[in-house]
């Protein structure tokens, strides 16, 4: 399995926070595992550690820091499968899956190559597919 870099985590990790699909402790605790497990640390990691949980926007910016503000389609592919996950272990409900998804059609820069589908409100074809389910 290839390590995932730190500008692709906090990609994923600002965007799963804007979507109200991770909560900020997991960010915290990220930044937490990158200091205890790194030699080299920016500084943005220490700022970030410092955030309360519950203080949202200034871990996305904390996270902007170190990411990107337009998640590339391996991101929106991990995004999804979160979602799907989550869905499927009833973390979250479909009704309020459906809304998390409209928010991220509507808000997110989604890349060309998965866009279509999106686009299209086929959803659950994407999270089928992308996942090895086809009867979707």
């Amino acid at each position: 399995m290839t390590p995932v870099r730190n500008a692709d985590q906090a990609t994923f990790l600002r965007t799963a926070l804007f979507l109200g699909i991770v909560h900020g402790e997991r960010v915290v605790a990220w930044a937490d595992h990158v200091i205890v497990h790194s030699a080299d640390i920016p500084d943005a990691f220490i700022d970030m550690a410092m955030i309360p949980a519950g203080e949202f926007t200034a871990l996305r910016l904390a996270l902007l820091k170190i990411g990107t503000e337009h998640p590339s389609s391996t991101t929106v592919l991990a995004i999804l499968g979160l979602i799907d996950r989550q869905l499927h272990t009833g973390q979250r409900s479909f009704q309020d899956t459906m809304s998390v998804l409209k928010q991220m059609r509507g808000s997110i820069r989604i890349p060309a190559e998965i866009s279509d589908r999106v686009r299209d409100n086929d959803m659950a074809l994407v999270l089928a597919t992308e996942h090895g389910d086809t009867s979707a």
